[in-house]
């Protein structure tokens, strides 16, 4: 019985902790620097490019300039070591054709400490996406 009553007390005690916020998953601001270009070197424009966090099916997105460029930056994403970015041709031939979805991983490099549980701003300066007609 007295084993029951400390194993009770001590999951009222974890509960306490998780509703007062004490125990929260760690979170980063983060920022892409990146182009999307064809085999050939040129840069293809109005591409969707998503970050995509795998912890909780978070996605950022933005569409590239017509020098194939983006920037996506976000603040308060949970924290991952290794980012996926994702390019989609959403309009067809209008930029020159239609492109296959590519999917890519990129390293984040710390750019501003943080502090507790926020880690800090994390960037990632040369994201490549090379995209292939079908």
């Amino acid at each position: 019985m007295k084993k029951i009553k400390v194993l009770i007390i001590s999951l009222i005690a974890s509960l306490g902790l998780v509703s007062c916020g004490l125990m929260k998953f760690s979170t980063m601001d983060v920022t892409v620097f990146g182009q999307v270009t064809d085999n050939e070197g040129n840069p293809i424009d109005s591409i969707v490019v998503s970050l995509n966090i795998a912890i909780d099916g978070y996605t950022i997105s933005a569409i590239t300039e017509e020098d194939g460029t983006f920037t996506i930056s976000e603040y308060g994403v949970p924290y991952v070591d290794i980012l996926y970015l994702t390019a989609r041709d959403f309009d067809g031939e209008r930029n020159g054709g239609y492109f296959k979805e590519q999917t890519i991983s990129g390293k984040l490099t710390l750019f501003e400490e943080g502090e507790d549980n926020h880690k800090g701003h994390f960037v990632c300066r040369d994201a490549l996406i090379t995209l292939t007609k079908q």
